[in-house]
Parts: structure tokens; C-alpha cells; sequence
């Protein structure tokens, strides 16, 4: 795995571990990456961390599955970035991050598979029904 895989990878995990009971580890290996190679950083970007999964906890909690997708995916690409250029200044950490990400990704549980739905509809005499698994939008007409 090159390092741009491996900085994609490792920031998926770190993002990922962000709403699991993961997170303290995965926080703290990932500043101590920093700590390895840019110790007058490490503080910084532990606080940054710590931000990044209050935003993603706190979208969680508002109930925007959209909005928490949307924002996952920015912290990865922002983490990716980043991790990209750790690796860069200090390539000899890659097995180090290999090792981790395998870690966490082992770890990490699988997603939650959303309950069944089963929708039954009865109309009788001339009725009509409209029936949709999300939204439906009418427009008057």
C-alpha cells in the first residue's frame, strides 16, 4: 500500500473510530504519530481532534444523517491531507500507521443494519393510496 492509500486509509479508520468507544485510543495513537514527527504540533492537533469529534457527535445527535455523512467525509479528506504529509516527512512511520489502521479497522464494529420496513396498504370503494419507503412531494397538480 503506498503512502497516499495508506493516509486515505488511516484517516478513514480515524474518522470512523470518532463515534466508537475506539476513539481515546485512536485519537491518542494518532497524536502520538504527530509527537514522532512534529512534536511542537502534537498538542494542536490533538485539540483539533478532539473538535473534529465533538462536530461529528454533535451532528450525530441532532439526527442529520445527511449532514453527519457530509461531514465525515470532509474530516476524512482534511485527515487524509494531513496524514499524507506526515507520512511524506517521515516515510519510516508507514508500517507504524499499517499496524494501527489494521488495528482499529479489526476493532471497529460493523455498521448497524437498519431495521426492516413492512408497509401494508388496504383501500376500499374509490380511495386511492400513496405509499413510499421516504419523502414524496406532490405538486398540486
Amino acid at each position: 500500500m503506498g503512502l497516499e492509500a495508506l493516509a486515505m486509509a488511516a484517516s478513514t479508520a480515524l474518522v470512523g473510530a470518532m463515534s466508537t468507544s475506539l476513539w481515546e485510543q485512536a485519537r491518542a495513537v494518532a497524536v502520538g504519530w504527530w509527537r514522532q514527527v512534529h512534536p511542537e504540533r502534537a498538542d494542536v492537533v490533538d485539540a483539533e481532534l478532539v473538535e473534529a469529534g465533538g462536530e461529528l457527535a454533535a451532528v450525530r445527535e441532532a439526527g442529520g444523517e445527511a449532514a453527519e455523512a457530509e461531514l465525515a467525509a470532509d474530516l476524512v479528506a482534511e485527515w487524509e491531507r494531513r496524514l499524507r504529509r506526515l507520512l511524506l516527512a517521515r516515510p519510516g512511520l508507514a508500517d507504524e500507521v499499517r499496524r494501527a489502521v489494521d488495528e482499529l479497522t479489526a476493532r471497529q464494529p460493523e455498521p448497524a443494519s437498519p431495521a426492516p420496513v413492512r408497509q401494508e396498504v388496504n383501500v376500499s370503494d374509490r380511495a386511492t393510496a400513496y405509499v413510499a419507503g421516504r419523502d414524496q412531494h406532490f405538486d398540486g397538480r
